[in-house]
């Protein structure tokens, strides 16, 4: 891991209690950040939503999202998550674990039409802080972040093919930054400068 940055390049809203971290890519889709200390975050390129760890965590709401994901002791938000699976599922989605040692209902990979998903609904173990840990990260056939909406709806996702989760603008194209960041073209160099600092890929 070379390159240093802090979570304000990434969001905003996490540096000022993380500070200084060290950056590395990880999957496709998001980088891993971690701490110079016993915490580990991971940020998804869009910038919507930060997830802390080692348990137990506190997840961090950073401008921008939509749906809140991470760890939670509240029933509602892990019933949301997989009354999100279920309606997918019912849409035509096809559902595979995403680990062979965890099941489906807990951690699902999910596509249809060329989009792509991870449904995390897991119930954690009694005497743990958290009683649920929940998410769900959708990806478009181009391969670029679609911010979650609160309720499943197919026609909302390809819409979001064409709406900028930086300025909101509707109707138009939209394009890659960093890993799998989506925006339009007037948002695209302030962008790149904010996320795709010296080492980024690195």
């Amino acid at each position: 891991m070379k390159a240093v940055t802090t979570l304000a390049a990434l969001c905003p809203g996490a540096a000022r209690k993380h500070g200084r971290v060290w950056v590395r890519a990880a999957m496709p889709h998001q980088s891993t950040v971690a701490a110079r200390g016993r915490l580990v975050v991971t940020i998804h390129c869009s910038g919507d939503t930060v997830h802390g760890g080692p348990r137990p965590a506190v997840p961090i709401l950073c401008k921008g999202a939509v749906m809140k994901f991470g760890f939670t002791n509240d029933k509602a938000e892990y019933d949301r998550v997989v009354a999100f699976r279920m309606a997918a599922i019912a849409d035509g989605w096809t559902l595979a674990p995403t680990y062979e040692h965890e099941p489906a209902e807990s951690h699902a990979t999910m596509s249809r039409d060329g989009f792509k998903a991870h449904v995390k609904a897991r119930i954690k173990q009694p005497g743990e802080k958290w009683k649920y840990e929940t998410e769900v990260s959708l990806w478009g056939p181009d391969g670029l972040h679609i911010p979650t909406p609160e309720v499943y709806s197919m026609d909302t996702l390809v819409e979001a093919l064409r709406v900028c989760p930086k300025c909101k603008a509707k109707d138009v194209d939209t394009v890659r930054y960093s890993f799998a960041g989506r925006c339009c073209n007037v948002c695209l160099p302030e962008m790149r400068r904010r996320h795709e600092y010296p080492g980024w890929a690195s």
